[in-house]
């Protein structure tokens, strides 16, 4: 089971840089290989999100599971596909609660 793994990731690698490296001459590649990226990140990220919440299970804090898990889900893809986030106005946003917070994207 480990080999057949060993061999899956060894593959999935390859297709991320080749993809990764023709990204420099095709949108579709740069898209592709960012896709993969975001895919085993979020494989990692539930692994993760399994284990905080035994661990947090543990001391009585569940509550912040998932809170924990999107942290790490946000720390790990956003560098890793080059997505940022401009917050305007975040004095503001905090003064009347509870809100909806909606943001705008653009492609």
């Amino acid at each position: 089971m480990l080999y057949y793994l060993t061999i899956f990731m060894a593959v999935y690698a390859s297709a991320t840089l080749a993809l990764a490296l023709l990204g420099t001459m095709s949108s579709l590649a740069r898209f592709g290989a960012r896709l993969l990226v975001a895919y085993i990140i979020m494989c990692a990220c539930a692994l993760y999100g399994v284990a905080a919440s035994i661990f947090l299970q543990l001391f009585g804090d569940v509550g912040v599971a998932q809170w924990t898990v999107a942290r790490a889900f946000r720390y790990t893809l956003c560098p890793a596909i080059g997505v940022s986030f401009e917050m305007e106005n975040e004095a503001g946003m905090t003064a009347n609660r509870p809100a909806v917070f909606v943001g705008n994207h653009q492609s």
